[in-house]
Parts: C-alpha cells; structure tokens; sequence
C-alpha cells in the first residue's frame, strides 16, 4: 500500500506545487494499486472542475494511460495543450504517450513542437530520434540523437540508439564506435554488449561478437537472444556442437522460441541428425504464426522425410547443390530490360513491386528442355504410365550483368514497349541492396506472436542469413549447352569444365533413380530437378549472358493475372527504387529527353543518393 505516496502527491498539488505533483507521479506510478489510482483519478478530475490547470490535465492524462484507457488519455493531453499551447511539458508527455501507444507520427510532430519551444531540452531530441527509430526513418534519428550528445555528451543511451541506427543503415564503424562509447558510459547494461555484438557479427568478427555475447549473457542470462545470438556466431566458425548448446539453452528459457527451434533444425541437418532436426521444426510450427516461417518449416519436414525414405536423393542434392555453387553470381550490379510503361509504373508507384513469374509462364515454351534434353536420353524424361503429375516450379527472374545496360541486341529482344523493339528501358540495381529489400519484403521481420511474454524485441536479434537463405535471394548464371554437350558460362569460363564434371555426377545419379523405376521417386526427382532446369539455355542464347534470379515461393502470397488465358502466376517481391543505380532510356524512345527529366525530379529531388540517368545513342535501325 502507498497511502502516503498518494498523500504527498496531492499534498504537493494543494501546495501550489503542481509540477513537483506530476513529477513524483510519473516516477512512481508504477508503484500504486488499482484503488490508490482511482483515488487519485477521481483527485485530479476534481482539481480540473475547480480550477483547470496544464498539469491536473497531464496528471489525469497519465493516470488514465496507465489504465490504457488511451483515447480518453489522449484528450486529457490535447486538454492540456489546448490551456497552454506554448506548454513544452505538454507537448513533450503527449508526446511520450503517443510513443507508447505506437504512434510514432504524432509523436515527432509532438516533439517538434516541444523543440521549436525549447530547443535545448536533450529528452526532447532523445525520444523524438526515438520515434524517428521507430518510424524507421534513420537518417533523422541519427540526427537527432548527435543533437542529444552535443547537449549532453554522457548519455549513453543516446549512443546505443544511435549505433543500432547506423546499425540499421550497414554503417558499421560507426555502429561499433557508438556501442563501444555507450559501453565506456555505463558497462553494465547487457543489450549494449549484445548490440556491439550484432554489429561485430555484421562485419564478420565472430570471435569479437562471441567476447561481446558471452559479456552479455555474464550481465543477463535470463535473456534467451544472447544466446541465440551467441549460437549464430558459433554457427559461423562451424562450432555447430557448441551452436546447439546455445540454441537448446535459449529454448529453456523460452520454450516457445520459434527461430531458435528451426536454426538448431538446420545444424541437425548439418550433422545428418535429420530425425532430430524434423522434431525441431515440428516444434518450430507449434510456435509460428507467420505463413512464411510457418511453410518454410513444413517444407524442410517434407524434404527430411524423402531424405530419410529415399537415400539416393542425398547424393542428387548434393550434385545439384554443386552446380548452384558453380553458378552463382555475386558481382555488384545487374541489370534489367523492361517496357517504358512498366519502368514508369515501377518507379512512380509507391505500392508497386518487382514481379517473378512462375516458370511455365515464361515466354519461350522451350524453356527448362534443355538441361531435360542433357540428362535424358529419350523425351519420355520421368516414365509413369500415361500421365505425369504436376510439379511446382520456382519463380523467375530475367536480368544481364550491370555492363551490359546499353546493349543493341538486347534492345532489340527486351525492351519492347507496345511489340515495339528498344523503346523501353534498363534498369540497373545494386545486387545485394536488392537482395536486403527482398528479404525485408518477404520475410515477416517481427517475432512471432505465439512466442509470448518472455520474448525481447527482435532488434536485439541477428538477422541469421543461414536461415533464410535456403538458396532463395540468390542470383544465378545462365549456363549455355552446346550441341555436342560442351558447357558455357559467360563470365565464368575457369568454372567451365567443372560444371562439364557436375553435370555428368548428375546424369548418373538421375540414371540410377529412373532405374529404380518408382513413381514416387521419379515424381521427388523432378521437384529437385526443377530448381535448377531453368538455369540452362542452347548455345543460340548465348548473346543474353543471362543472370536469373530463382525463387521457390515458398510462404509468399501468389498473385494472378486474370486478363490472361491461362491467368498468369507470380509473386510481387520488392521495389526496386532503394536499390537502383541507373536507369537507361532505350534508343528508340520517343521524347526521350522529356522522359530523363520526368524519372529525374521524380527519383532524385533532394536525396543524397542520386540515380544515374542515360539515354541511348545506339545506331538502332
């Protein structure tokens, strides 16, 4: 009981000291029972009728929030702003209010008025960087969190939010710099640890992030996301015995920890425990209630229990799993060719995303044969009566390398606009930005909410690429067969006669599954072969040095285009305006310089980042 609490309070409000009145109430608020809190509502309501003041109004507002009676604990603080609207204490716990009901929009426009009344009040610019954070718009939370330290140069959780900003936006010195500071400032609070830790993991210095997670879980080992986050940088430098200790104890304290029951799925696989790592996802559905984890999940079972049925399937896995190697593109630019009204649309709408279609859409009906043709010596490819059954296939998109933006021929091919050849445009994006706004697009950045009370805010989490990539976000060359069954890779050519070498493995191993002659296996054999038929083209191609981009689809909502016959299938997967380097205006474009100034103030305006503009001058006939 706090009988006396409540007397001092109003004590202190009787005493014409009614600032002191809301000061001691907001300290110790959360100090009061339900009764003492009604005593003081019905106080406060009862100062207002006899003599309005700012602060009864911010006292009733506060205690009403802590109801989480928010619509009435609004209007007690629009109340008091509308007494005194020059009142900086006003604006500034209406602010904080709104921060805590997530309404990080009013809450800056809050803060703002505070700063524009004083604009030397640190807390203002701390909790307004705050909602900037929030809102995610970090440029301007750095903003003002550096206006916080130049006014108060020892708060050190102005530089912990400030260093999980320039976390946000891949500035990772600057990251380390600030969470070494806030750890300088105040070395016993664990999350910096644990931030500094993320930060090293980033920048791959595992052992340092290992040191900083390990310091973590010494200051709070109650908190399940040290060790998850301790597991991952274990995961890296292939500690995976260790990595599964620390996934197991993040589960004891949470045993509804989603995430951590499917990593430590994927390092039974890794140790080819696939029974122990099926139970692991099981347990990892009870606990998910998004639709991307939740399939991603199902589907990993699914795979286990063909593994597990069918051993022959391990060694064609692990052929195709060589083959993605040989083929994967990491260079930093790509390049797409599209029509002039889909470049518009793309650029202009805010709500439009970069579209893959299914593969059976695609718009040469040979395409995936070729690899097929390759590995089998008859058309009949996957015998089983007179039908075969359906599979899904990936999702596909078609882009060239970044050098080759301004090409004749694939203006020619590509850039159509209306059937009309070279009058449309290329696109050019920073490959792994694109692969970041993917993933931030498709995959469901918040924890679950099935993982309950005892889960921390995933901020304080890494993000575990070993999770999410599955080779999905990946880029791929197109290899081109010859007719004599030779192998070419533009831009690759020392990986030539290895991918020769891969591909003959697999034509062996397909050879014995067919041999087996069983229809249940034929039909896992052609789900597998699928991911990377479409990989392969004939050597009359060539000319594109194709890059394509493969997705399984898993988890991601399917859209259809119903104007079509049949209705075209695909999936939206991400804008590409953060990614995007330049844009080239095909050769036949009509009005082309009116074109490059409409996408130039549309893109560029007053950012930082300025998108490179070009117009082809191709002799294009």
């Amino acid at each position: 009981m706090n009988k006396k609490l409540v007397k001092k309070i109003i004590s202190l409000y009787n005493d014409n000291k009614e600032l002191k009145a809301l000061l001691h109430l907001t300290k110790h608020l959360d100090k009061l029972n339900g009764s003492e809190i009604q005593e003081l509502l019905e106080q406060s309501s009862m100062w207002i009728s006899d003599n309005p003041t700012t602060e009864a109004h911010l006292i009733k507002a506060e205690i009403l929030a802590s109801l989480d009676k928010n619509k009435e604990a609004t209007k007690s603080f629009t109340n008091a702003i509308k007494l005194d609207s020059v009142s900086e204490l006003a604006y500034f716990h209406r602010g904080l209010h709104f921060i805590c009901i997530k309404d990080f929009g009013s809450s800056i426009t809050d803060f703002t008025s505070a700063i524009k009344i004083n604009n030397n009040n640190p807390k203002s610019f701390y909790y307004r960087g705050l909602a900037y954070f929030h809102s995610d718009n970090y440029p301007e939370a750095i903003k003002d969190l550096t206006r916080v330290i130049e006014l108060n140069p020892t708060h050190h959780k102005s530089f912990n939010l400030r260093g999980k900003s320039y976390l946000k936006t891949k500035e990772y010195t600057n990251a380390l710099n600030d969470f070494s500071k806030a750890i300088d400032l105040n070395n016993s609070v664990d999350l910096y640890y644990a931030q500094r830790g993320i930060a090293f993991s980033y920048i791959s210095e595992y052992k340092k992030s290992l040191n900083d997670y390990s310091k973590a879980i010494e200051l709070n080992p109650e908190n399940e996301k040290h060790y998850y986050n301790r597991a991952i940088s274990f995961s890296r430098i292939n500690n995976i015995h260790k990595a599964i200790d620390d996934y197991t104890k993040a589960i004891e304290i949470n045993p509804i920890y989603g995430k951590a029951y499917y990593n430590r799925g994927l390092k039974y696989i890794d140790l080819n425990k696939n029974k122990e790592a099926i139970i692991n996802f099981e347990k990892h559905l009870e606990c998910e209630d998004s639709e991307y984890w939740y399939e991603k999940s199902r589907n990993k079972i699914k795979d286990l229990q063909e593994l597990i049925k069918y051993d022959s399937l391990k060694v064609l896995d692990s052929d195709i799993d060589k083959i993605r190697g040989l083929l994967l593109y990491e260079d930093s630019d790509i390049t797409h060719f599209t029509g002039l009204s889909v470049t518009n649309i793309l650029l202009t709408d805010k709500e439009s995303k970069f579209r893959l279609s299914e593969s059976n859409f695609l718009n040469d009906t040979s395409e995936g044969q070729k690899l097929f043709n390759y590995l089998f010596e008859d058309d009949g490819y996957f015998p089983n009566g007179n039908s075969i059954s359906f599979v899904s296939k990936p999702f596909i998109g078609s882009f060239v390398p970044g050098e080759k933006h301004n090409d004749l021929t694939l203006w020619r091919m590509y850039a159509k606009e209306n059937q009309q050849e070279a009058k449309g445009c290329s696109l050019t994006l920073e490959r792994e930005s694109f692969i970041e706004s993917i993933k931030d697009t498709v995959i469901p950045n918040k924890n679950s909410k099935k993982e309950g009370a005892n889960s921390k805010s995933s901020e304080n989490e890494v993000i575990d690429s070993t999770s999410i990539n599955d080779n999905d976000f990946k880029f791929y060359r197109v290899a081109y067969l010859t007719s004599n069954n030779s192998c070419l890779i533009p831009g690759a050519d020392d990986k030539q006669n290895d991918l020769c070498r891969a591909l003959d493995n697999l034509k062996n191993g397909v050879k014995e599954i067919l041999d087996k002659n069983d229809a249940e296996l034929n039909q896992l054999l052609q789900r597998r072969l699928s991911d990377i038929q479409y990989l392969f083209k004939g050597d009359e191609y060539i000319f594109e040095s194709e890059i394509r981009l493969v997705m399984n689809g898993i988890g991601i909502e399917k859209e259809f285009e119903e104007k079509t016959s049949p209705p075209n299938v695909h999936i939206n997967i991400a804008s590409i305006k953060p990614s995007l380097q330049n844009i080239t205006i095909g050769p036949k474009v009509e009005k082309a310089e009116e074109w490059a100034a409409y996408f130039n103030y549309n893109l560029n305006g007053d950012t930082e980042k300025k998108v490179g503009i070009q117009i082809s001058k191709l002799p294009f006939k």
